[in-house]
């Protein structure tokens, strides 16, 4: 018989209720949240009301919370090359492979955040792109703002900074359909501020 995953589960479900099973004791488990919302219009159609819930554990295998801990990392010390080379090559900053390559021919024993300031500040360099001038620009001028926030604010607040004045959530909005993991770290880190004023230091480590 033709008919959609969603619509079998849900349907599934509704011969377990109707049998004696409890709604309560019925869950369905996603590897992402992605389809969720498919599963809940299924079950509408059903008449099974339902709620759409996501577990602490699946929290950190999202891209953007990835990228937002990413950005957070850099912050607190932009020397860590892996945290450094996921902010620039994501959508908020777009650094091409080609474009990190070439700066690693030019400067091979640096870190990269040494090579992008030794980059930045050698009046004879000549461009690797024009376009990756602009973003190295953006990227200092984000990165000098953001860690001057964080120097004196709870983690929460620089969290709160990075989903405004980023695109943090429209790239989740566009690759996941929501904001719901980016707001659920947000809770995360004010669950973790309300232990006391810890910093963004500590919340990173």
């Amino acid at each position: 018989e033709e008919i959609s995953e969603y619509d079998a589960v849900a349907r599934e479900i509704h011969t377990l209720i109707s049998s004696g099973v409890q709604p309560k004791d019925v869950v369905i488990l996603l590897r992402s949240m992605t389809n969720a919302e498919k599963y809940r219009e299924a079950l509408d159609r059903y008449a099974i009301s339902s709620q759409c819930g996501r577990g602490e554990d699946t929290l950190f295998d999202h891209p953007e919370v990835l990228l937002l801990i990413s950005l957070l990392n850099v912050i607190d010390n932009p020397t860590r090359d892996i945290y450094l080379t996921a902010v620039l090559k994501s959508p908020i900053f777009g650094v091409t492979l080609g474009e990190l390559s070439l700066l690693r021919e030019r400067y091979p024993a640096l870190s990269l955040y040494a090579s992008l300031g030794l980059y930045r500040e050698d009046e004879n360099r000549g461009e690797i792109t024009e376009e990756f001038d602009q973003k190295l620009e953006r990227f200092f001028v984000f990165l000098e703002k953001a860690r001057r926030f964080a120097e004196m604010q709870s983690s929460d607040k620089v969290v709160r900074y990075l989903l405004s004045t980023t695109p943090l959530r429209a790239i989740s909005v566009k690759y996941c359909g929501n904001c719901d993991a980016l707001m659920a770290f947000y809770d995360y880190a004010r669950a973790f501020e309300s232990q006391g004023f810890c910093g963004l230091h500590a919340l990173c480590r």
